[in-house]
């Protein structure tokens, strides 16, 4: 899965999912990568941890339902990603994913 440097370098480009079983696909554009606040370091007895959002639009009027989708981008590769549609626009839907993970140590091959 990708982290979230390197989600926000892409912020602006296009992925593709897809929403079916057939192999439909959709276009989103990420439009916000954010990081959350960490929370405080206890010490070194508790794991560190990455914690940031991401917003997508899609230019489509019928929300596709929340769920774990397989996704694609040119540079990030293909992972699943489980988005949920939390606002409407005149032309389009945006989605949310949310992520809470084990920050990866600098040192570490991926």
């Amino acid at each position: 899965m990708p982290t979230f440097a390197e989600f926000s370098s892409v912020v602006g480009t296009r992925f593709r999912a897809r929403v079916t079983e057939a192999g439909d696909a959709v276009n989103f554009e990420l439009t916000h990568a954010t990081q959350n606040r960490a929370p405080a370091n206890t010490g070194g007895k508790t794991p560190a941890y990455e914690s940031f959002s991401l917003l997508f639009r899609e230019a489509g009027q019928q929300a596709i339902p929340q769920g774990t989708y397989a996704f694609e981008h040119d540079r990030l590769g293909s992972f699943p990603m489980f988005i949920v549609p939390v606002s409407r626009e005149s032309d389009a839907v945006i989605y949310q994913a949310v992520f809470n993970c084990l920050a990866q140590p600098t040192d570490s091959p991926r």
